[in-house]
């Protein structure tokens, strides 16, 4: 299985530096700053993320729609979740911070391990040229340096008990999402109609052959969703290291 190009690490390690430095900076200036500003890089970085997402939507359009490009990818829900976690304020407010951030850290790790199944080299060679592959790479970074900016400044403090519950349900109801409009439009959103790893996907094609098409299908769902379950926690207990290694000293321990 193929998880790093060459493209990747030239792109990805000098990316993840420059977030680094901008949020250390940001958070030199900002960290002891109210929390309506310390959210402003965030707020900024959501109006992007709303921005090329609409032009992605009408360049798709103008093409002849590509399904795929329907919002039910895992990493879509960013089209909703970053700016709702920037801009909103209410009653759900804090269901909003835990969720942003367990999806955000999620897309982190599953950066750091296997970006080619984020987007292939052949988007980064096109970003420039290619108005959609550009979206693809540049909605990944901004994603994950959302992720950075809720370490660097604080925006989310981790409360272990209601974060996993948070995770739980939400995580549990996208993937019956996810899954079930995969099939309804044979896409592969997050990988519910098939695996994009070859050995995982043979054995799906096994399953599906012997016992049926749905009943295969119906099982692999539930696998994914198993899966993307117990990478999603992996990666939520990467996320509380980092930030107590980050703001520790700084914020009172929490459940």
């Amino acid at each position: 299985m193929k998880l790093w190009t060459i493209k990747h690490l030239i792109t990805i390690i000098p990316s993840f530096a420059v977030m680094i430095i901008v949020a250390a900076v940001l958070r030199a200036y900002l960290l002891n700053a109210s929390e309506a500003v310390r959210f402003i890089p965030v707020k900024i970085s959501a109006i992007f993320i709303i921005i090329i997402e609409i032009i992605k939507q009408i360049v798709s359009l103008c093409n002849g729609y590509d399904l795929y490009h329907l919002p039910f990818h895992f990493c879509s829900m960013f089209i909703f979740m970053i700016p709702l976690f920037a801009f909103f304020r209410g009653k759900r407010e804090n269901h909003i911070r835990a969720f942003t951030t367990v999806i955000s850290s999620a897309l982190f790790l599953f950066m750091i391990i296997a970006p080619y199944y984020l987007y292939t080299d052949e988007r980064i060679t096109t970003a420039f040229s290619d108005f959609l592959s550009f979206h693809t790479v540049a909605f990944h970074f901004v994603a994950v340096l959302v992720f950075v900016l809720i370490i660097a400044l604080d925006l989310y403090k981790p409360d272990t008990k209601h974060d996993l519950k948070i995770m739980a349900v939400y995580i549990t109801a996208y993937c019956a999402v996810g899954g079930t409009t995969a099939q309804i439009f044979k896409t592969n959103y997050n990988n519910f109609y098939y695996c994009a790893a070859e050995p995982v996907d043979s054995l799906r094609s096994l399953i599906a052959e012997k016992i049926g098409t749905s009943l295969g299908q119906t099982i692999y769902v539930i696998g994914v969703t198993a899966v993307t379950l117990s990478f999603t926690l992996i990666s939520y207990i990467v996320y509380r290291l980092i930030y107590k290694a980050v703001n520790g000293s700084k914020s009172k321990k929490t459940a």
